[in-house]
């Protein structure tokens, strides 16, 4: 794409994200969240920043801890929506599809709080809802008698109905949920890599974070089936096509490694050699393994985009900063609220840069 032609086409939005980006909070002000002492104090902090609205819709200083997680959800929803109101006109629906993701786990939350007999209440801290799946949507969901039915409530009318079809056919063949979510998986992402594909001509970098994107999603994959020792095959029934590493190298990987240290060292599309930041636990790596993922996911981000800011991928930078964001927060809150302490929390937090 012509410098001329990005400019007409994004001219805008890169000014509506650049204002955008100028309110995500500064370093600063998330090391002062993150030594409040305790949740009240964490909102004390918030109500000095851009999520006062959200809070306030809360009940603001009064809010109930438990709340404070739908708060920051809400914050995140409607900086979706206004990501995809700035988007051009012309790329709205390949924006729709990659920012489709959360839609894509509030449908596999649901029919999985479904399948276990689950109440909205249970689950609702879970979820974010949106302008396509919104809560509505979702307690109509959770009304239905048959798990089919609450598919249907869920997706009917929406971009998502295919996909969601598809996943229901594989589920009634099994009749089993793991079948249901891995399908979800297989379809969103095989519509993510069709668009990576669709942008390769005329935003290459945008195709380039996709697939940097999708390999982020292969390793954490690959890392999570061998902390359960999932056999192989197994796993690459879940590896998704449209990644920077092989799905055979990654299997190559997976099968000489002992563990998950072992599994971190042997890809290395990542560094995840200090993983141990978070904890040494087995579970507390893993999460080490996410939060690196993601700080490097960022950072590489950034650095494709580099000073130019006329494309789709400005847009989508700004959507993965502010995600990491509000899921640090979220960690923060709900870990002071935990009894987790600063330094432990500190190892869950994504700084944006």
């Amino acid at each position: 794409m012509s410098q001329y032609k990005s400019a007409l086409e994004f001219g805008y939005a890169n000014a509506r994200v650049r204002a955008m980006r100028s309110r995500l909070l500064k370093e600063e002000m998330v090391k002062e969240i993150l030594g409040a002492e305790s949740t009240s104090g964490i909102i004390g902090e918030l109500l000095q920043t851009s999520y006062r609205k959200e809070l306030d819709e809360f009940a603001g200083e009064s809010i109930k801890e438990n709340m404070v997680d739908f708060a920051l959800k809400r914050n995140l929803e409607r900086s979706v929506e206004e990501v995809i109101r700035i988007t051009p006109r012309h790329y709205k629906k390949t924006m729709l599809t990659l920012l489709s993701k959360n839609d894509y786990q509030t449908i596999k939350i649901v029919i999985n709080a479904k399948q276990n007999g689950y109440s909205f209440e249970r689950i609702s801290r879970l979820l974010i809802p949106s302008s396509v799946i919104g809560e509505k949507r979702i307690k109509a969901a959770f009304e239905c008698a048959t798990i089919e039915e609450s598919a249907h409530a869920l997706a009917d009318g929406t971009i998502y109905s295919e996909i969601v079809e598809g996943a229901m056919a594989a589920y009634r063949k099994s009749t089993n949920i793991i079948d249901f979510e891995l399908a979800i998986d297989k379809g969103s992402y095989a519509s993510i890599h069709s668009q990576a594909s669709k942008l390769r001509s005329n935003d290459i970098n945008m195709a380039r974070i996709i697939s940097l994107d999708i390999e982020m999603r292969n390793v954490m994959t690959a890392l999570r089936a061998k902390h359960a020792n999932i056999p192989e095959e197994q796993l690459q029934s879940l590896l998704i096509l449209g990644g920077i590493t092989q799905i055979s190298a990654i299997l190559d990987a997976y099968r000489s490694a002992k563990d998950t240290l072992e599994l971190a060292a042997g890809i290395k599309s990542f560094d995840l050699s200090k993983a141990n930041e978070v904890g040494e636990s087995a579970r507390q790596r893993m999460l080490g393994f996410e939060t690196s993922m993601r700080k490097q996911f960022l950072k590489r981000c950034m650095m494709l985009l580099g000073s130019s800011m006329l494309s789709l991928g400005s847009l989508m930078v700004y959507f993965y900063m502010k995600s990491a964001e509000v899921s640090s927060l979220r960690n923060i809150a709900n870990g002071k609220s935990y009894g987790i302490d600063s330094e432990k929390l500190k190892g869950m937090v994504i700084w944006n840069e």
